[in-house]
């Protein structure tokens, strides 16, 4: 089973400093949620399972669904309060927070290809970890007994995790056979370089005396004989790091027991980071002047959005749910800090006559405000007890990434080839997430696993999946109100990242093996 996405880590395909392209909308777009440990647990096929703060983030009528149960063994079972039921106008409080810690493995081939099962190249491995809170929030639950159909309401806020980016990557390679220099060069030859100032991808190598031109044309200091002399130590460095969380605001209703219909109004933030660093360095002295250069790139991104949830419930028969919801397209707000920078070092002078160049350096700097809108989503579950026992979910939810888009904030640039690359890259991806509790007494064990659907139209991927997820966990509810509960989450993809082109057009990659390991541990009361 192989699960590919396909990144263009550095945009050197043309000659303008624009950063913005088809990955940023599905990055904005993707969901790849977490919550309270319960919900992770059961790898979030909570959709029609209630009396959790993080399910309310799938379908916003979730929380009613235990919170106002019909049965005591129902309401034992799921964790809520037996006096729920006969109270007259009774009101339940619950509260809770999720800690939660991350382990992040990559394992880097470079360079890379994908022959018979195996990926052939160098390859390092890289591990990063981070603390989070995925999860914490405040719900009331109150029956109506009075008010003839509508047996209760429910609101609050809480506050979910919705993706993770935090990855690192490092690709190296002894003996390279081509050269970051080689994009500037193919980009100096398409659409030529500004003498005085940076304005594109190879200004930033002409200026730092990486890229010359004589009576013949343009060359660097690997082409400048023929054959290109290569074979320089060549190390790329990707580190990633944010997310994007969702602060909701909840109010559901319960119609008679038996359908629930519940709205959220949500607002998003997202941050991320990336840094991306490429070294190459002639250790073997294979070229006359050029010691060694380092490119470095920074994006910084941060911007908020608002969406609204719709979600319905409805029980057909005493321990089976069914439940539909709809997530509206989001757009975000963003602002985009953009910077390259270029340094060399040289062997000898890499000036002209009557000059004593040694180094080389340049560097430019672009902030962007604009707007992503993200595509709408539809989700489906289906949930059932048995015995009190277990419980099944299965959640399915369909999202067609084609339908995002970037536009401006202001006049200056029209993102129309960038709008006409993400109908043509991206296409519409079906997520699957099915998952188990076993309850005895006061106690649960939970297992869930997720399979997320490919988004990318192209990618070297055979069986359609693009990200797989296991989950385990366990809890304990009491009597009292309080409860804690434990989860695992597995998540394991692999990542293709485009670094640059060589003189011919062909993308040099690397393969990065990414797993992903979070644990998380909620504590909460009820009362």
């Amino acid at each position: 089973m192989k699960k590919w996405t396909t990144v263009v880590a550095s945009l050197l395909l043309a000659g303008s400093l624009i950063a913005q392209n088809y990955e940023d909308v599905l990055r904005t777009s993707e969901v790849f949620p977490r919550g309270n440990a319960q919900f992770m647990a059961m790898s979030g096929a909570m959709g029609v399972f209630g009396n959790n703060m993080s399910a309310v983030s799938v379908n916003p009528a979730a929380f009613l669904t235990a919170t106002l149960a019909t049965t005591k063994q129902e309401t034992s079972r799921l964790g809520g309060d037996i006096s729920a039921m006969n109270g007259n106008g009774l009101r339940r409080y619950a509260v809770e927070l999720t800690p939660a810690f991350s382990y992040i493995k990559t394992k880097n081939y470079f360079p890379g290809y994908y022959e018979g099962g195996h990926v052939r190249g160098f390859y390092k491995h890289r591990v990063s970890t981070a603390l989070r809170l995925p999860n914490m929030g405040f719900m009331v639950a109150q029956n109506t007994p009075n008010a003839g159909v509508l047996s209760g309401v429910s609101y609050g806020f809480t506050m979910n995790n919705q993706n993770i980016f935090d990855a690192a990557i490092r690709y190296e390679t002894p003996s390279s056979t081509s050269s970051l220099t080689d994009a500037a060069l193919v980009n100096a030859e398409l659409f030529g370089v500004n003498y005085e100032r940076v304005e594109s991808f190879q200004d930033l190598f002409w200026h730092s005396y990486l890229l010359h031109k004589d009576n013949v044309g343009w060359f660097t200091d690997f082409t400048e004989d023929s054959p290109p002399t290569y074979g320089q130590r060549q190390t790329a460095i990707i580190t990633r790091s944010g997310g994007r969380n969702e602060y909701v605001l909840n109010f559901g209703m319960d119609f008679s027991r038996y359908v629930y219909v519940g709205a959220n109004l949500s607002i998003q933030n997202l941050n991320y980071s990336r840094q991306f660093v490429l070294e190459e360095r002639d250790e073997s002295n294979l070229l006359p002047i050029l010691n060694n250069f380092m490119y470095r790139e920074n994006v910084d991104v941060e911007g908020s959005g608002l969406m609204g949830k719709f979600g319905v419930i409805v029980r057909p028969i005493e321990f089976v749910r069914v439940g539909f919801a709809y997530h509206t397209p989001t757009t975000f707000f963003l602002t985009e800090e953009f910077s390259q920078s270029v340094n060399a070092q040289f062997d000898q002078n890499a000036g002209g006559k009557g000059q004593n160049i040694m180094t080389g350096s340049a560097d430019s700097f672009n902030s962007y405000n604009y707007t992503i809108s993200t595509p709408d989503r539809v989700l489906a579950s289906l949930g059932c007890t048995i015995t009190n026992m277990i419980t099944i979910g299965v959640d399915y939810e369909s999202v067609n990434y084609a339908k995002g888009y970037i536009n401006t904030r202001n006049s200056d640039f029209a993102y129309t080839n960038e709008n006409t690359d993400v109908m043509k890259n991206l296409k519409r991806a079906n997520n699957v997430k099915i998952g188990a509790e076993f309850s005895y007494n006061m106690y649960s064990v939970r297992v869930g696993t997720a399979l997320y659907g490919n988004p990318y139209v192209n990618s070297n991927n055979d069986d359609g999946l693009y990200r797989s997820d296991i989950s385990a966990g366990i809890g304990m509810r009491t009597e009292s109100g309080f409860y804690c509960d434990l989860a695992c989450v597995k998540s394991t993809y692999k990542q293709e990242n485009i670094l640059y082109t060589d003189l011919h057009n062909n993308a040099v990659r690397g393969i990065s093996r990414i797993k992903n390991t979070d644990c998380s541990l909620t504590f909460g009361f009820r009362f």
